[in-house]
């Protein structure tokens, strides 16, 4: 075997690998990002971020069923969350409709959010102040959530079968 011809069999080798080297981590990034979408995955991943977000805020919050579509659209049934025993939130059903890019600069547009037959109840969360009612559809449009800076675009709103009480 000559030189030139071992040369180019070790650029080979290496060139391979390098490949290999560059594709692993793409490979298992699409392999979780296909993984999101397989349903009894997402009810995983939704139960344990229930847990999380319980242990964070000092509501219990619980979900029936979850399902994300392709891109970023995201049913969830059977939203509940309590406290103390008390029901604070209780929804037939949330739809989101996000925006992907956005989500990489740290802010989200929610081109759609359908809250179906809920029940609420704020109880002490906001101070001084106390919501009580049933809201039958609340539609939103969102755009720039930046959960950095704790702030809120509403592009529109639009609330429907609501019997609402606000106690000051």
């Amino acid at each position: 075997m000559g030189i030139s011809k071992a040369k180019t069999l070790f650029r080979k080798r290496w060139a391979k690998r390098l490949t290999i080297l560059i594709a692993s981590p793409l490979l298992l990034f699409f392999l979780l990002f296909i993984l999101l979408y397989i349903p009894p995955v997402q009810n995983y991943v939704a139960h344990r971020v229930c847990e999380a977000m319980s242990d964070s805020t000092g509501l219990s919050f619980s979900i029936d069923r979850v399902r994300l579509s392709f891109p970023l659209d995201l049913s969830v049934r059977g939203v509940r969350a309590d406290q103390r025993g008390d029901s604070v939130l209780r929804a037939d059903e949330l739809v989101l409709s996000l925006e992907f890019w956005p989500l990489l600069g740290g802010q989200a547009n929610v081109d759609g959010l359908r809250l179906h037959d809920a029940g609420l109840n704020t109880r002490d969360l906001v101070s001084n102040t106390q919501v009580v009612g049933h809201v039958g559809e609340l539609k939103a449009d969102l755009h720039g959530v930046n959960w950095r800076d704790n702030l809120v675009g509403v592009d529109a709103a639009s609330l429907a079968d609501a019997d609402l009480t606000v106690l000051l």
